[in-house]
């Protein structure tokens, strides 16, 4: 009787370890889709982000307000930066505002995505 006791305290003592080992695996592997999911939105914010200051620029360089501007690997980012001070800068003509305004959001979207990552990784090193 004493033996069997024995056991399933023994039996017991292994699937609580066993229930341990695949709760932390999971909420290792739950933080690890986290980061690859942010990763994966970061990249895809990028990759648009390219074509979208791209398209602001064709979009100046039709109405006569910018030259072309050379093209720079990672350089897009810097550029769609310039749109922006150049935006702030330039007179309201025709059709103008809605350029500027869709710098300033592309701009603003940039900024809370990279607060927003920031935040997560600070709470996850918590």
């Amino acid at each position: 009787m004493r033996e069997a006791r024995c056991f399933g305290a023994w039996q017991r003592f292994l699937q609580r370890g066993t229930r341990y080992r695949d709760h932390v695996a999971n909420r290792q592997a739950g933080t690890l889709r986290t980061c690859l999911q942010q990763w994966v939105k970061m990249k895809q914010l990028r990759a648009s982000d390219g074509a979208k200051v791209a398209q602001l620029s064709l979009c100046w360089q039709k109405a006569g307000n910018m030259a072309l501007f050379s093209s720079v690997p990672g350089g897009a980012t810097a550029h769609g930066l310039r749109l922006m001070a150049a935006a702030r800068v330039l007179p309201q003509e025709q059709g103008q505002g809605s350029l500027q305004e869709a710098c300033r959001k592309l701009a603003l979207q940039r900024v809370l995505l990279l607060w927003r990552t920031r935040l997560s990784q600070r709470q996850q090193a918590e």
